[in-house]
């Protein structure tokens, strides 16, 4: 009953978000704002305010981060923590159209907790959706460093041990960053259309554009951006966790085989790792949390491979197969 329930949740629901978050990439769309919530992100009094915010420290400085817990009381001990993608420079001076997100993502992570058991949190990156900080940095190390810390903040507030870590975009970036950073209390990590090859995407990006590009401009943006592909053999060595990378072949945003390649990366390296096929959304076929959280709360629940790809894959896509066999 429950597979069949979360099946028609990953086929009918979570339609705005995935609309709403799939054009946006650094590439693609450059925000035209700087930063936001200033006063909150140096003020720990200012920032925690609100309840749903926490102040976060780290050794270049500090930040206000937002964050939404599904309510209700979880049967489940492990904590699903999902991360949102980018967002359009349009959306910025549309502050209805960012609380839509914030509000659409809130329930269906509602939805799913409720039929699940499994708590889930929803954190905004910085500079979106209620959290300080400047999104024409994302991807940048200083983004990877402050949700490294507000993921440590929530728990210990809220009192959590083992994780699952699931984004949409660049926000599966993030998921992928923490798993590099030899974190041990992530038991799952669940990456939708991610933006795992960070450098190789920018790169493409400025070829398409014409411009070229150095090997002195490769080293520039490798020291800005914090690429997963980079950090794969940082990963801890943990036989009980599963990571999973949910993708659509016709993305146009972050490319299919350069996430077919971190999940290969992976499995080259010991870890393992299921690569799926799904049906996105969006007209660049890049929205994938419809997808993601049902997959992460499973996940968090021990459910196997076989049967979460049965559930997330796209048609023709989903019988059990050696995509789901870590080597």
């Amino acid at each position: 009953m429950l597979l069949r329930t979360l099946s028609r949740l990953a086929t009918t629901s979570l339609a705005v978000t995935a609309v709403l978050l799939a054009p946006a990439s650094a590439a693609t769309d450059e925000p035209v704002v700087g930063p936001v919530l200033v006063k909150e992100a140096k003020s720990k009094d200012l920032c925690e305010s609100q309840p749903n915010r926490i102040f976060v420290s780290h050794f270049t400085g500090t930040e206000c981060v937002a964050f939404h817990v599904s309510p209700g009381k979880p049967t489940v001990d492990t904590t699903v923590i999902y991360f949102n993608g980018d967002i359009p420079a349009a959306y910025f001076a549309k502050a209805r159209v960012q609380d839509d997100i914030v509000k659409d993502i809130a329930s269906s992570a509602r939805f799913i907790a409720e039929k699940t058991g499994v708590r889930i949190i929803f954190v905004a990156r910085p500079g979106t959706l209620g959290s300080s900080g400047d999104h024409s940095r994302r991807g940048e190390h200083r983004e990877m460093l402050i949700m490294n810390a507000a993921v440590d903040a929530i728990k210990a507030r809220l009192g959590l041990k083992q994780i699952v870590v699931a984004g949409q975009s660049r926000g599966s970036q993030v998921a992928a960053v923490l798993l590099s950073m030899g974190r041990t209390d992530i038991s799952c990590a669940v990456l939708g259309s991610g933006s795992l090859f960070t450098v190789e995407n920018e790169r493409r990006f400025l070829l398409s554009k014409g411009e070229r590009v150095t090997e002195q401009r490769l080293h520039s943006l490798r020291l800005k951006y914090y690429d997963p592909s980079d950090y794969v053999s940082s990963l801890p060595k943990d036989a009980a966790r599963r990571i999973f990378i949910l993708g659509d072949r016709a993305d146009t945003i972050t490319p299919w085989d350069q996430q077919e390649a971190y999940g290969m990366r992976l499995r080259q390296h010991g870890h393992h790792a299921a690569i799926i096929e799904i049906k996105a959304r969006g007209r660049e076929m890049h929205g994938a949390t419809h997808m993601v959280l049902p997959a992460a709360a499973m996940c968090a629940k021990g459910t196997a491979d076989q049967q979460i790809e049965w559930v997330v894959a796209a048609p023709g896509k989903g019988q059990p197969s050696a995509r789901t066999v870590a080597m």
